[in-house]
């Protein structure tokens, strides 16, 4: 079953296929439009800053890369016909088996990688074709590694955006700092794709908003404003889905699927959208102020990864619970998903002083 991940806020028009209709969003601010440049091949040459980042320890690495295909050098990948936010997407068409790759030199992290995740929302007008997101490592250009998610074309909707992630574990190949990541799609079933806000993080020790590490610089050296800073989330104990109502193979909790906004004890507000791998910390005036990674070291994995979260205050904590569903083909009807078990956290949402 494909994972939810995430989208970000688009400003003007938007013609989603299938809706039939525009959606008149808020404008965006300065900083959420800003972009960075990259080493990496059209049309990934271009990040959204907002949803992106580069270590201050070593300037040439981007950990969070969010390519919302609105930009690049090479302006025949990008698709002017369909788009899942702003007007543009990747296209990826029936005659071409791979996407360019995103190459990282492992020695570039200024911390052990030991994980990479790819997400993506895509478009597709069949039921059929095979569609692979790949991981591989590379030591002095041998393939020690590799690792794909076939996209089970009959899980998807047709004529509509699909939104799929995987997450692919390193540590048994134990990348050296010579080694090269590679990060690619496998067009295997020749199908007629498009493909907008793609998302690559690779993980480690030093990922922003977890308990023992602090936000990423990601403030572009020019003269772009940089966006908010990540709040930390602070995990007081892990907590049982099923004391909630969140049971393997059980129905779906009461709102699933539906925005969150969740009001904290100092008078912010915990906001999240289904369409995002991000939520954001509100002032009293509903401004966001800073962003939330849900990373949990106690739980192995970042809660927004899954295709819904559940989440309740508890005194002055936050509770929150991801699941992802299942669908029967001959049905139709949703569960929540047996595996991956859903999984929960008691936390804190403290901002960063930052």
């Amino acid at each position: 079953m494909c994972t939810v991940v995430c989208a970000v806020l688009i400003s003007g028009c938007t013609n989603k296929p299938g809706s039939g209709r525009s959606e008149q969003r808020p404008a965006l601010l300065a900083w959420e439009t800003a972009t960075l440049s990259t080493p990496f091949a059209p049309p990934f040459d271009r990040v959204r800053l907002e949803r992106s980042g580069r270590s201050t320890a070593a300037s040439e690495f981007i950990p969070n890369l969010h390519f919302d295909m609105e930009q690049s050098t090479i302006d025949s990948l990008l698709s002017d016909s369909m788009s899942y936010t702003g007007s543009r997407s990747f296209h990826l068409g029936a005659n071409r088996e791979y996407s360019p790759t995103i190459e990282q030199l492992v020695s570039a992290a200024p911390y052990p990688i030991t994980s990479v995740a790819l997400g993506m929302w895509m478009y597709t007008d069949t039921l059929s074709g095979r569609l692979t997101m790949v991981a591989e490592l590379q030591r002095d250009g041998i393939q020690v590694a590799w690792h794909g998610k076939d996209i089970d074309p009959r899980e998807l909707k047709p004529d509509s955006w699909n939104r799929c992630q995987a997450e692919f574990d390193l540590g048994a190949a134990a990348p050296a700092k010579g080694d090269i990541i590679r990060v690619y799609i496998w067009n295997g079933g020749h199908g007629d794709l498009h493909i907008d806000d793609m998302d690559v993080v690779f993980r480690g020790s030093a990922i922003p908003g977890k308990r023992s590490g602090s936000p990423y610089d990601t403030e572009d050296p020019g003269d772009r404003p940089a966006p908010p800073a990540f709040a930390q989330l602070m995990v007081d104990k892990v907590v049982d889905p099923a004391a909630s109502g969140v049971v393997p193979g059980g129905p779906l909790p009461a709102g699933s699927g539906e925005v969150l906004s969740i009001a904290l004890y100092d008078g912010t507000t915990f906001h999240k959208s289904p369409d995002d791998a991000i939520g954001y910390l509100k002032d009293r005036q509903g401004r966001n102020t800073q962003l939330i990674r849900a990373w949990c070291s106690e739980l192995g994995l970042d809660l927004f990864g899954f295709e819904r979260i559940l989440a309740r205050t508890v005194n002055d904590r936050v509770m929150i619970i991801g699941y992802d569903l299942d669908v029967d083909p001959l049905t139709g009807s949703r569960t929540v998903a047996r595996s991956p078990l859903p999984r929960g956290v008691l936390c804190r949402i403290v901002p960063s002083a930052s």
